[in-house]
């Protein structure tokens, strides 16, 4: 068990994750399921092991190579206990405990120790995406706190990682007595690290499998020629697991996408049966994807890779090293291209939202369009009748009678009241038609944006009144160009 000495760590972090629970219902006990995979001095393939309390894991001597399986570093009633007697057995720093208590997206952090200890730590976190036999998104709830809302998800996908090793090349260098003269280093079986410790919580099943796949393989002794080759592995479990999460938020937006071509087809019926919700939140999920913050995070672990290893450049020949080297840059470029993918879906939600905003407003425009012929009929109408009753007001006299002779009598205003309402009804109409196309008109020139012209003038274009009078004009014209072309070409 290391000791956590350092002037930069802050103690009460740990209260801080502790008192994420409740004391009434924390478990203070030591309970917490453990998986390890260890490998040993002169044994050519790892072995496993599982514990139920951490005071298991404290009795057992230090390996050259071990890799725990914890449960996720959140604290609960059931956990809390356990976690803290891990976090204090592998000297974890509290800024890793920070980062928990914050929730923070891109973490990356790394500490030198006492006696040739050094550690670095991550956390990951990504939207957790699953999708039915339709392509739409699962609702899962863990909490049950919110609304049922279509395609909505509140599942998260969240790791912390944890890497400690001692390097005999530092100790030698700041605290211990030459390689030869130290009890615990022989060159001929030693490598340059030693208790290489790496513990992972609450990652997948996959990502164990894969470790225990290398326990049967024989190849663990290159973690002893550079550490940093576990944390390769862990960015290879990562990105397939992120590409996955792809792959279903892939499915999810071609559905909506499907959707809204079809809906272009029939604007008319698309208020009524297009989920606009559903598009909200698949573009949501897309944002949390968190590719920006991998990113940033294989960017941080390779800068400290180098850094670490040029303080010794002897090192830097090593093969495993470079093999590390190559292996982040591949890792960065996949991450690189996920992003890519990532951020294309994102504009294609955007080309979508858009085409569905524009379908609704025409179907508004075409809405408010029948209104307003509707009430244009109306206004019609009424301006036809108004001089009828405007005339039939003033006269108030009634234009027709019975005679007790049973013949009809007509007054002798009938003739005067069609003679008034006729011009009367035709001038009210021409004034509309003038005022209204005049408006129109005004409105089509802003748009255009060309040059005042006479509203006037253009209404008798648009009857053909002063149309065919210009088109005389310019016949005549054309006539005057013609004679004037066949003068020129005369030898």
């Amino acid at each position: 068990m290391q000791v956590m000495t350092d002037i930069v760590e802050d103690e009460s972090r740990y209260y801080d994750f502790a008192n994420k629970v409740s004391s009434r219902s924390r478990n203070e006990t030591d309970e917490l399921n453990l998986n390890i995979v260890e490998w040993s001095r002169g044994q050519q393939y790892g072995a496993f092991s599982s514990f139920s309390h951490v005071a298991e894991l404290e009795k057992q001597v230090e390996k050259p190579l071990r890799v725990i399986f914890a449960p996720l570093d959140i604290a609960t009633d059931s956990n809390v206990g356990g976690l803290l007697r891990l976090f204090r057995h592998l000297a974890v720093p509290s800024d890793f405990l920070n980062e928990r208590i914050h929730s923070v997206t891109c973490g990356f952090g790394s500490r030198p120790r006492k006696n040739g200890h050094h550690c670095l730590w991550f956390h990951f976190l990504c939207k957790d995406i699953e999708v039915d036999e339709h392509d739409e998104i699962k609702h899962r709830d863990v909490n049950h706190n919110h609304l049922n809302l279509s395609q909505a998800d509140y599942v998260w996908q969240r790791a912390g990682f944890f890497l400690s090793w001692r390097d005999y090349h530092s100790l030698t260098l700041n605290d211990g007595p030459r390689l030869s003269e130290d009890e615990d280093y022989d060159p001929q079986q030693h490598h340059r690290f030693d208790n290489v410790t790496l513990c992972c919580w609450g990652v997948p099943r996959a990502m164990e499998e894969r470790f225990a796949e290398i326990a049967y393989s024989g190849d663990w002794k290159e973690a002893l020629e550079d550490p940093f080759i576990l944390v390769t592995i862990i960015l290879d479990q990562l990105f397939s697991l992120m590409d996955k999460q792809k792959q279903n938020l892939r499915r999810a937006v071609n559905k909506i996408e499907l959707d809204t071509l079809l809906s272009a087809k029939s604007p008319s019926s698309m208020m009524q049966s297009f989920d606009f919700v559903a598009m909200s939140n698949v573009a949501k999920h897309i944002d949390h994807l968190g590719c920006g913050a991998i990113l940033e995070t294989v960017d941080a672990i390779c800068r400290h890779h180098i850094k670490y290893f040029i303080r010794n450049p002897s090192h830097c020949t090593n093969r495993v090293f470079h093999l590390t080297e190559d292996a982040f840059e591949h890792k960065a470029m996949l991450f690189k291209s996920l992003n890519f993918q990532v951020q294309s879906m994102e504009k294609k939600m955007r080309d979508m939202a858009n085409l569905a905003f524009n379908l609704v407003t025409q179907q508004s425009n075409t809405a408010v369009i029948d209104d307003s012929r509707s009430m244009r009929t109306i206004a019609t109408v009424t301006l036809i009748f108004l001089p009828f009753a405007a005339v039939a007001a003033m006269f108030s006299t009634p234009f027709f009678a019975n005679t007790p002779n049973t013949s009809v009598w007509v007054s002798p205003d009938f003739g005067t009241f069609w003679a008034i309402v006729v011009p009367m009804t035709a001038v009210v109409l021409l004034c509309w038609d003038i005022a209204y196309f005049v408006a129109a008109q005004k409105v089509k020139l802003n748009r255009e944006g060309t040059g005042p012209r006479h509203a006037f003038l253009t209404w008798l274009e648009w009857h053909g009144i002063q149309g065919r009078r210009r088109e005389k004009v310019n016949t005549s014209k054309i006539g005057q160009y013609s004679a004037a072309f066949e003068m020129s070409n005369i030898p």
